[in-house]
């Protein structure tokens, strides 16, 4: 081949090549292989300028294509067959790397292509070989891929950097699944998930984006099926995270439904004041969450107060849960001066003394609770609150004459108009007394 540029003699020399690796891959021993592998890197990597194109290109991708088949071959036949997978991807890294740096460039596909047959020979023997540290090392080859092109912006890169990432994601996956116990899952997949998470804000990748909530999704999974309340809000917090990473709002909500789902297992007999606790947050996170959130949070808010509600309503609640349920929604009147807020804040307040108090006391709770509500619209200055109080009043007037005169005993018909008289003599005082500062308010 080397004696001169008779088209005839580099025409036997190819024809000697090909046959030559033909019989190495027929019936293969190490010191040919290895003998093999050296010459096809040696035709890889020699320019041979005094070609005409396209020889030397076609000569130097045979060679890399033939460096990369002699490569697996070599190591088929020396590494075990349970570490053989595992060691041509590591090899096939080595062949890539070369590839990138130029020794020589088109070691770049077949170097790929050997990552593939590695991953293959895996998957042929997993019944027989495979544990999770052979997956862990076919893992870390793939992400080395994605980290190793995550910035290149060439079509073909990114095509393989999608096929890298959500091949090592699905065998990482896998190797959890195989090493961990099931309880234990959620963990790693969560933190795996947020580390992709964070390769595709570093890549602007968005397919990569997507691969890390696909993980996320599986972490959520094992949330959900290992029963365990503190993993299920270990993935409302990734998902929070998420939201604020990611940006989708979707991710905000799924964070809103685990979070109460979590709550919801972990006090299965306390579930208004499970709900109140998420509602809770829901309005603290919309006082002081970026604007953009804001709204989600609150209709979240308003969502925790309808269920608490029901609850209130169908199942009923102890004495001091129901009373911190209305505590929260008169809090979230003071914080967001919602009209709706208010008439829940009040019926909530109403139903928590209806649990409470019966017959004549009933008509005096809900009497100060009337006063309750106007004397807090003054101070917050909401109207609404105001007339939610003298509409509480204005029952508690309806109920003394319609109900509590004819059905009581003595002693709790004198008590209970006794103690709404003198409730309403201070209303009015007020209202007198403080007539011009109040027409400000009204």
């Amino acid at each position: 081949f080397f004696a001169g540029r008779v088209i005839e003699y580099r025409l036997q020399a190819y024809a000697l090549l090909v046959m030559g690796a033909f019989a190495s891959a027929i019936a293969p021993t190490t010191p040919i292989a290895a003998m093999q592998l050296a010459i096809a890197y040696a035709a890889a990597m020699i320019p041979f300028r005094n070609l005409e194109q396209p020889e030397p290109g076609l000569l130097k991708h045979f060679g890399a294509a033939a460096t990369a088949v002699f490569t697996g071959l070599l190591i088929w036949l020396e590494v075990p067959a349970q570490y053989a997978g595992a060691s041509i991807m590591v090899a096939s890294i080595v062949l890539f790397e070369l590839g990138m740096r130029g020794f020589p460039k088109a070691l770049r596909l077949p170097a790929a292509v050997l990552t593939g047959a590695g991953i293959s020979h895996l998957w042929s023997i997993h019944a027989a070989y495979t544990n999770w540290r052979m997956l862990a090392v076919a893992a870390a080859v793939h992400y080395f891929y994605v980290l190793r092109l995550l910035r290149r912006t060439e079509e073909h890169y990114v095509v393989l950097r999608q096929v890298a990432v959500w091949l090592g994601s699905l065998i990482a996956v896998l190797t959890f699944w195989t090493a961990l116990p099931h309880q234990h899952l959620t963990w790693p997949i969560a933190a795996l998930a947020l580390i992709v998470l964070e390769l595709a804000k570093l890549g602007k990748d968005r397919g990569i984006e997507w691969n890390a909530r696909a993980i996320t999704a599986a972490a959520m999974w094992t949330a959900f099926d290992s029963n365990q309340p503190a993993q299920m809000l270990a993935m409302s917090a990734v998902q929070w995270w998420f939201w604020h990473r990611a940006g989708s709002f979707l991710h905000g909500w799924s964070a809103a439904a685990i979070f109460v789902a979590a709550l919801t297992k972990q006090f299965p007999n306390d579930l208004v004041g499970a709900w109140t606790a998420a509602g809770a947050l829901f309005t603290t996170l919309a006082k002081f969450a970026p604007e953009s959130w804001r709204r989600h949070f609150r209709l979240q808010e308003a969502f925790m107060a309808a269920i608490v509600i029901g609850a209130m309503i169908v199942e009923g609640g102890s004495i001091p849960l129901e009373a911190l349920a209305a505590a929260w929604l008169l809090a979230a009147v003071a914080l967001s001066k919602l009209p709706a807020y208010s008439v829940a804040a009040a019926f909530t307040t109403g139903l928590a003394i209806f649990h409470a108090a019966s017959g004549g006391m009933l008509t005096v709770g809900w009497s100060l609770e009337g006063i309750g509500l106007l004397l807090f619209g003054f101070a917050i200055k909401e109207r609404t609150i105001r007339l939610a109080g003298l509409t509480v009043l204005l029952a508690c007037i309806a109920k003394a004459f319609l109900f509590d005169l004819a059905n009581l005993e003595t002693l709790y018909r004198i008590a209970s108009f006794i103690g709404l008289g003198l409730i309403l003599l201070a209303v009015s005082w007020i209202y007198t007394r403080f007539r011009e500062q109040l027409q400000r308010y009204l």
